[in-house]
């Protein structure tokens, strides 16, 4: 099946390099349309589609006529010819590719490559400027693969809690070491030699000795004596270690996670005439609010989003196989989250009928 990817180029420039890059990735010249407002340009690039009788504008739109009446088939919004109409109109060059779903994509990249517009947002420049024609809608993404038949694709999202780890600074210590001078004092006790030198009278003989002694000579003798000495040396009386340990402990993170529910509401009857999905327990819903709550003074409307978010858990794949008690806190944060003012704890009750009906256990 073909697709048509649509995108609004501003300059010719642009176009021109989309066109020369979508031919280089294969795509067919035959496939490869450009509309503008100047049919001679068109023809020099050579994607004019033959020879025409009309020019300028009138033959720009045209195109667009064929391309509105190919519109339901290809998928394209009715806001989106008018908004592309006008682009063409004031001077842009519409860029439109035919191929396959599995080269759409590609075809929409070369286009945003190349400056293709978002169509919404030029549409609503041209609203608030008070110069433009079509009236406002949701438009589509200029370079959005236009799908060959009705398709949407409703992608579910579901966070995912990652827990690591990263170093820190907690603290720790610097030591610095430097030098102190303190005075001592220390006594010791120092010798010291003295000579001294009598002299006594006698009167005697002279003996051998003595006249061993009558000659000349030199006696001497030395005076000796202690001083103090001073000597310092250097001993180790004390270590400062500094060390560094590890220690584990466990430590719990605490977070809030989200997904993306879809909820899917069968519309119509099933086969046979029997009713399908929510509407399917329609008399059961009812017959339960008169059974529990119709005393209560509020009408079945107030009491139907409860049943309706029970059927939906009931159907939802993720608790599969899973218990009221399993799910009711589970439960509670949705419906508190997703219906604000909603009381738990009044509809709870038939939220959880409606929860086993869907499950066939009521």
């Amino acid at each position: 099946m073909l697709n048509t990817v649509v995108g609004l180029l501003d300059t010719r420039s642009e176009a021109e390099k989309v066109v020369h890059d979508l031919e280089r990735e294969g795509f067919g010249r035959d496939h490869i349309h450009v509309l503008t407002s100047d049919v001679e340009y068109e023809r020099e690039l050579g994607t004019a589609g033959g020879a025409q009788k009309e020019s300028g504008l009138r033959y720009v739109l045209s195109k667009l006529g064929l391309l509105e009446e190919r519109r339901q088939e290809i998928g394209l919004p009715v806001e989106d010819i008018r908004y592309y109409s006008e682009g063409v109109r004031r001077g842009g060059l519409l860029v439109t590719v035919e191929t396959d779903e599995s080269h759409a994509d590609r075809a929409a990249q070369i286009l945003e490559e190349h400056g293709a517009v978002n169509i919404e947002e030029r549409a609503t420049q041209w609203q608030q400027a008070g110069t433009t024609q079509p009236p406002m809608g949701k438009a589509g993404t200029t370079t959005e693969p236009i799908r060959g038949s009705e398709e949407a694709k409703i992608p579910v999202v579901e966070e995912e809690l990652k827990v690591g780890k990263r170093a820190v600074k907690r603290g720790g210590v610097r030591v610095y070491t430097h030098m102190t001078e303190r005075p001592v004092d220390e006594d010791i006790t120092l010798r010291e030699e003295h000579v001294s030198v009598e002299r006594h009278p006698v009167d005697r003989p002279m003996s051998g000795a003595d006249m061993e002694a009558f000659k000349e000579g030199t006696i001497e003798l030395t005076e000796m004596g202690e001083e103090a000495v001073a000597s310092k040396e250097a001993r180790v009386v004390e270590e400062v270690t500094v060390s560094k340990g590890v220690t584990e402990h466990t430590e719990t993170v605490h977070d809030t996670l989200r997904r993306t529910e879809v909820e899917v509401e069968e519309l119509g009857k099933g086969a046979a005439g029997i009713p399908s999905g929510f509407e399917r327990f329609d008399a059961d819903f009812r017959q339960h609010y008169s059974t529990h709550f119709g005393n209560m003074g509020q009408p079945y409307d107030q009491y139907v989003p409860a049943y309706r978010f029970g059927h939906t858990l009931g159907t939802d794949p993720a608790y599969a196989g899973k218990d009221w008690a399993a799910l009711e806190s589970d439960a509670q944060r949705r419906w508190e989250k997703d219906k604000p003012g909603g009381k738990w704890d009044q509809m709870k009750n038939a939220i959880r009928y409606a929860w086993e009906r869907a499950r066939g256990r009521a």
